[in-house]
């Protein structure tokens, strides 16, 4: 699983875990149980979390490190070595995004970052892309840039977007 369970169980972890403001998340290889992601924990590893990260950038850290417990995780799963997980944490369903995946201007500039950056899953990924509306019309935020002064936003047709935050 993408995450340190017990949070953000279910779908898209990576997401929630920028999102939420995680300062850490991981990975973790546990049991299958009845009810989702609350088996048994045969390993987790931390990944450290900055404000550059997207959950594109995320979840390729997240499979790297996974790949390399996979081992470690078979080991203690043939020595019968894992451990209860704890109860609680949260889940999060398939279609559940942060703001249903809307981009609120109202929000301040690290808000702002946050949702974009959680948001930011790349070409390949079935999670749609983040929206805005403007003007009564909604729009998919394609490409954006956060620099210190401006929040840029290249929208679907052809309407970018600049604006000042503090």
């Amino acid at each position: 699983h993408n995450a340190l369970l017990p949070f953000h169980r279910g779908c898209n972890a990576h997401i929630w875990s920028i999102w939420e403001n995680d300062k850490k998340t991981g990975i973790t290889w546990h049991m299958v149980k009845e009810s989702i992601d609350t088996g048994d924990i045969l390993v987790q590893k931390e990944i450290k979390l900055d404000n550059n990260c997207t959950a594109l950038s995320l979840l390729n850290a997240q499979h790297k490190l996974a790949l390399t417990l996979f081992r470690e995780a078979l080991e203690i799963l043939k020595n019968k070595a894992f451990k209860m997980q704890i109860s609680g944490g949260g889940y999060h369903k398939k279609l559940s995004l942060p703001n249903n995946g809307y981009l609120d201007l109202t929000w301040n500039k690290e808000k702002i970052s946050r949702f974009l950056r959680a948001m930011d899953c790349g070409a390949l990924s079935g999670v749609p892309k983040a929206r805005l509306e403007i003007l009564g019309e909604e729009r998919e935020i394609l490409f954006y840039e956060i620099n210190e002064l401006d929040l840029i936003l290249n929208l679907s047709d052809n309407v970018i977007l600049k604006i000042t935050k503090e």
